[in-house]
């Protein structure tokens, strides 16, 4: 037997062993540092366990979600489209999914991914503030509205569904319900900047100017990079609140 078919044997079975006792550890490697929200090592570990096994949806769910977190959309996609293919199942990957979507500006596929995780799991409030967040964009106010209702029936203390549907009421001009939800997005979250900042304008536009500043500088005080928007809004609040 030549030497380059003994070694081609050698490491073959090398291969065929890691691959039978290892991969598994491999892939809890993948979650642990995935959970630990190390990205980039997550990646690393599911390239390599994926030049064993091929056909696992998970590896590709976690392999894409971290692309995803590292605002690589595109890249994403592809790997949870095969996790989609590999087990179509699973809520998650569908959101996930739609969330890669939403940011390279798909909206449409982002909704429908959204419909499918809902319809396999109608517990998750996540799904329901997003899938609002995309009709509130596409000036769809009903439904987005429900959406926010159905989510905040799931999960009362969700920050983020108050603040989505103020923003909904700000924008048709309801602005005592507006400064109802933001409060309460505040309350649910103390260090939600956005929502003090909306709260501070809709106080503005019903010439509440004294609950404006106090709202607009609570803001900057959580978020320096608020400040050059919040200044036209502040200045005049200041102004008016001195006459």
């Amino acid at each position: 037997m030549n030497k380059f078919l003994l070694i081609l044997i050698f490491i073959t079975n090398v291969q065929f062993s890691f691959s039978q006792e290892d991969t598994e550890q491999i892939l809890d490697q993948a979650r642990s540092a995935f959970n630990s929200q190390n990205f980039i090592e997550a990646i690393q570990l599911i390239d390599l366990y994926t030049t064993f096994k091929t056909d696992n949806a998970e590896s590709y769910y976690i392999r894409g979600n971290s692309k995803l977190n590292l605002k690589k959309y595109f890249e994403a996609l592809e790997d949870i489209n095969k996790a989609i293919g590999y087990d179509t199942s699973q809520a998650e990957y569908y959101f996930i999914r739609a969330l890669a979507h939403k940011n390279v500006k798909d909206e449409s596929a982002a909704l429908e991914d959204l419909n499918f995780a809902i319809k396999k799991n109608p517990e998750k409030a996540e799904y329901y503030n997003e899938r609002g967040m995309i009709y509130g964009n596409k000036k769809v106010y009903g439904n987005a509205i429900m959406d926010f209702n159905k989510a905040l029936k799931i999960n009362s203390s969700y920050a983020e569904a108050y603040f989505n549907r103020g923003i909904i009421s700000l924008e048709r001009e309801s602005y005592e319900k507006a400064i109802e939800d933001f409060s309460s997005a505040i309350k649910s979250n103390s260090s939600f900047a956005i929502a003090y900042m909306s709260r501070g304008i809709c106080n503005m536009i019903l010439k509440k100017y004294d609950n404006a500043v106090n709202d607009l500088q609570y803001a900057i005080g959580l978020d320096k990079s608020l400040d050059k928007e919040i200044a036209p809004y502040l200045d005049e609040a200041k102004k008016q609140s001195k006459k």
